[in-house]
């Protein structure tokens, strides 16, 4: 066996031996390809041979050589296998020369695959992706074992639908469908053998905030947001064959606490905890339901920042004695200074200042040393105790400003606000600490403050744009009423749409985000010129709608008085003719308005209902005059029906023609009544009529005559046929005998069933 790569097709200047069929073999073999083509545009067609056989004889001095090879040719593309046929060739030579060389394809198998189509679909609050991807594959082999090729195709359409739904219209994906259809299509020979459809995939996957509850009191803030994730898979996940459905359905619930431990108004203390439910089902079955506490943190932990401080309290400050000083004996003692809460933060600050003996208080800073203030008449470490904490309480407020611009929602004109008050209270503070440090930390605050302040404006711009967006739609909506075909316009409906998109465009002015001045006027006078629009419309549909109704309520009166006039009328059959026909003019007249239109419909109705009423009280009269007749009627009816079934048709005929003539001397019957018993009467007449066309089909002189003639000829073929038997019998022909017999045989049944018929016709 070999295996010989080959470029693409036996070129045209090929030494071929003559009479051989090696070059048309390959076209031969790929016949079922999907283009003449194929080899051209292949990279590598890879042709495997092998010799089966090769038998050598000697006949009439002649060497006869009988090879037999097999031929596999692979043709591959892009680096997938396209086609493959399996050929089978036999050559016969004599003394070196060929005298046959016969190839047959035993199969041919064709792969292909192609994205048909795809299609996206975009809408305001859907965006739908539909790809279909076909794959062929053709063979082309004896799969009936008849000794001929059959050509069996299978298509499989494999149809990816994808679906993203905004179903709030907030913008932002919420659910998410992935459906995977297969149809398998197989055709032998172009006719389809099976079609068959099934769902591979079906995954949906949504997200929903289920609740958002903000609860707030004097001292803090807790926000419960309960968010749903679904996702549904619907697909063989157990091999099984059938599809299953999975869903897992995951419940997170954030609560954030936000304190204000010291009452002044600033978040101090920000927790969140996040539990996870996590629960799977399989076809409707619970098999699991886990839940997790994800995350439990308090933020004012994880960031170095100082403790929450209460705000100063009033402390004794010094005065210059008012009255002559008293010895220092007798000198009241100052009161106390409390001791800063952190020492170690206390200890460090103080290290930046100095006091001297007269109680005046220095600070150390990059410039120099600066004196903050005096404190007479206290030691030392009272003096510097006071300005360091002012100091702590300085840096308390740069810390709390930090974690609130990291943490907290802040504005862009609170953090400008907060960053100049700081600014100004850090310039030249009467406090003792590490003053340059803490400009240092407040200046890098500015950096952040800048990116919130950017991080503001971009989330300020796209609101801005959100609106804009939303703003529009209102125009939209309103330019789209407006732009209604008036004769299909529902206007209580559309006014009432209208109404309430201005009631948006309102609230989107009170609440929402402001927008340039030249958009929102454009917007407006959009939105001004479709409501200017619709109420020009609607005032001349309103107008010409009571001038069509002026015309009806004319034409509705002239049909009311000629009602009116007919109401008394005892012509009851052309009268109530008119009546249909004044009906069917008051339909086509159109509507007045509705209370002049009630008002003549009454009318119209009062002089209809006043004919029929008169007349169905002549109706009730004459039926009561005609109740006898019925009575005698019913008894004939009795006296027919019990003919029934037919036994005697000769006597039935004549009872029931003698029934029929009393009646009709009988006379007419309650107008109720007529259609029930002329419907049990031609019931009976019908079986009678029946009956006699049956009879009269068995009795006919013709179809008896037909029959016996027939009979007769078949009894003369039958003679000749039994004579022709007995010569084969003479002569022992067995075929002849066979022959004859069968054909004695038939004849001999056909006349068994004409005198049947002759039988049945002369009763």
């Amino acid at each position: 066996m070999t295996q010989t790569p080959t470029p693409g097709p036996v070129p045209d200047d090929a030494e071929v031996a003559p009479g051989t069929d090696a070059v048309d073999a390959p076209d031969e073999a790929l016949a079922a390809s999907d283009s003449p083509d194929d080899l051209e545009d292949a990279d590598a067609v890879v042709v495997t041979e092998e010799v089966v056989s090769d038998e050598i004889a000697l006949v009439d001095g002649a060497v006869v050589e009988d090879v037999v090879l097999v031929e596999e040719v692979t043709v591959i593309s892009d680096g997938d296998v396209v086609e493959t046929a399996l050929l089978v060739e036999e050559v016969v030579t004599v003394d070196g020369d060929v005298v046959a060389d016969e190839v047959t394809v035993v199969e041919d198998v064709t792969v292909s695959d192609e994205v048909v189509s795809d299609e996206i679909t975009i809408t305001d609050d859907e965006v739908v992706e539909d790809v279909v991807t076909v794959h062929d594959t053709t063979v082309v082999a004896d799969v009936d074992g008849d000794g001929e090729l059959d050509v069996v195709e299978e298509t499989e359409l494999v149809e990816h639908v994808t679906t993203a739904t905004d179903v709030d219209g907030d913008g932002v994906i919420d659910v998410v469908e992935d459906l995977v259809v297969l149809e398998e299509i197989v055709t032998i020979d172009g006719e389809v053998v099976s079609d068959e459809v099934s769902v591979l995939e079906d995954v949906t996957v949504s997200e929903e905030v289920v609740s958002d509850e903000i609860t707030i009191t004097d001292d803090e803030v807790i926000e419960d947001v309960v968010t749903v994730h679904e996702t549904t898979v619907v697909a063989d996940v157990d091999g099984d064959g059938e599809l299953d459905v999975v869903e897992e359905t995951v419940v997170v619930e954030e609560i954030t606490v936000v304190t204000d431990v010291d009452g002044d108004g600033a978040p101090d203390v920000v927790e969140q905890v996040v539990v996870v439910e996590d629960i799977v089902r399989v076809d409707g079955e619970v098999v699991s339901d886990d839940v997790t506490v994800l995350d439990a943190v308090t933020p004012t932990d994880e960031a170095p920042r100082p403790t929450p401080r209460p705000s100063p309290r009033p402390r004794p400050v010094p005065h210059p004695p008012t009255h002559p000083a008293t010895p220092a004996s007798a000198a009241a003692a100052p009161a106390p200074v409390a001791p800063p809460q952190d020492a170690a933060e206390a200890a460090i600050a103080a290290t930046f200042g100095s006091v001297d003996d007269e109680g005046t208080v220095s600070v150390r800073e990059a410039a120099g040393e600066r004196v903050v203030g005096q404190f007479p008449g206290a030691t030392k470490d009272e003096a510097l105790a006071l300005y360091v904490r002012r100091f702590l309480d300085l840096q308390a407020k740069v810390a709390l400003f930090e974690a609130r611009l990291g943490a907290a929602d802040l504005s862009v004109k609170e953090i400008d606000q907060t960053l100049a008050k700081l600014t100004e209270e850090t310039a030249e503070p009467a406090a003792v600490g590490d003053l340059d440090g803490l400009r240092a930390r407040l200046e890098a605050l500015r950096a952040t403050a800048a990116e919130r302040r950017a991080v503001a404006e971009a989330e300020r711009a796209a609101a801005r744009e959100a609106a804009v967006v939303s703003r529009t739609q209102i125009v939209e909506q309103a330019e789209k009423i407006a732009g209604t075909d008036p004769s299909r316009i529902q206007w209580r409906p559309a006014g009432e749409q209208l109404r309430v998109l201005l009631d948006q465009w309102k609230e989107a002015q009170r609440t929402g985000p402001r927008l340039d001045r030249p958009t929102e006027e454009t917007l407006w006078k959009r939105f001004s010129h479709a409501r200017t629009t619709f109420d020009r419309e609607r005032r001349h549909f309103f107008a010409e709608l009571e001038t069509r109704n002026a015309s009806a309520k004319q034409v509705k009166e002239s049909l009311v008085a000629e009602a009116e006039r007919l109401q008394t009328s005892t012509d009851w059959g052309a009268t109530a003719g008119v009546f249909r026909d004044l009906m069917v003019q008051w339909k086509a007249a159109g509507r007045a308005s509705r209370a002049d239109d009630d008002a003549l419909w009454a009318r119209f109705r009062a002089a209809q209902d006043a004919f029929f009423a008169a007349r169905d009280a002549q109706s009730a009269a004459t039926d009561e005059e005609f109740r006898a007749n019925l009575e005698v009627k019913e008894a004939l009816l009795a006296e027919a029906e019990a003919l029934l079934p037919v036994t005697n048709l000769a006597a039935a005929k004549q009872t029931l023609n003698r029934i029929q003539d009393r009646w009709e001397a009988a006379g007419k019957v309650p107008r109720g009544d007529v259609q029930r018993i002329e419907g049990r009467l031609r019931a009976v007449e019908a079986v009678v009529r029946d009956t006699d066309q049956a009879q009269w089909r068995r009795t006919n002189p013709e179809t008896r005559a037909r029959a016996e003639g027939a009979a007769a000829q078949l009894e003369q073929a039958i003679a000749g046929l039994e004579a022709d038997l007995a010569k084969a019998k003479a002569v022992g022909d067995a075929r002849k005998i066979a022959d004859a017999q069968a054909a004695l045989d038939a004849r001999r049944a056909w006349l068994e069933q004409v005198q049947r018929a002759a039988q049945d016709a002369r009763g």
